[in-house]
């Protein structure tokens, strides 16, 4: 009894070396070591069973923190590629908005672009009691230079006129605008 106490008392079930084997005695202490063999002989099953299901969970852990990592970085590259995206559509519809209130030939206001600015300064001239005076001018006989000269020398004609307006206002509040073909 003592040697098998001895024998449990070093015994470490990692190692799996439980050297006391079963015995054919049917006397107290057969029967004792026989029962004790048996436990360890479940514990080392156990053990292994243990062992290899953790080393199945290891694997899957390593596999899933493997698929984890790669669709992280995957989804980092579509979040920068939508911030680049979208910065993009920003510059863009900025583009668009300078480009819906300019006229393309002269580059001063549209018709749009005076409408908007004519809604601020109303707004400051009601909240100040400031008047507010607007300047309509008409080529005349604009007709007749394109029909003469043509189309071309028509828009040169326009744009030499929309820089010449241009150049005559002097506060930052005076807007110069093409209104609709020969207007300012």
């Amino acid at each position: 009894l003592r040697e098998l106490a001895g024998e449990l008392a070093s015994y470490d079930p990692q190692k799996l070396d439980f050297s006391k084997k079963r015995v054919d005695k049917n006397d107290e202490v057969g029967i004792i070591q026989n029962a004790v063999v048996d436990m360890v002989e479940k514990i080392q099953n156990y053990t292994k069973t243990l062992s290899q299901l953790n080393l199945r969970l290891e694997n899957k852990v390593k596999e899933r923190t493997h698929t984890l990592e790669n669709t992280n970085a995957r989804l980092r590259r579509e979040v920068q590629e939508r911030i680049k995206a979208e910065e993009a559509l920003k510059n863009a519809n900025r583009t668009l908005e300078r480009l819906s209130v300019r006229d393309t030939l002269t580059n001063l206001y549209n018709r749009r672009g005076i409408e908007r600015s004519l809604k601020t300064c109303w707004r400051i001239a009601r909240r100040e009691k400031t008047p507010i005076s607007i300047i309509m001018c008409d080529i005349d006989f604009f007709k007749k230079i394109n029909d003469t000269y043509g189309h071309v020398a028509g828009d040169i004609c326009l744009q030499e006129i929309a820089k010449i307006l241009k150049h005559t206002i002097s506060r930052p509040m005076d807007i110069v605008a093409r209104y609709g073909g020969e207007e300012f």
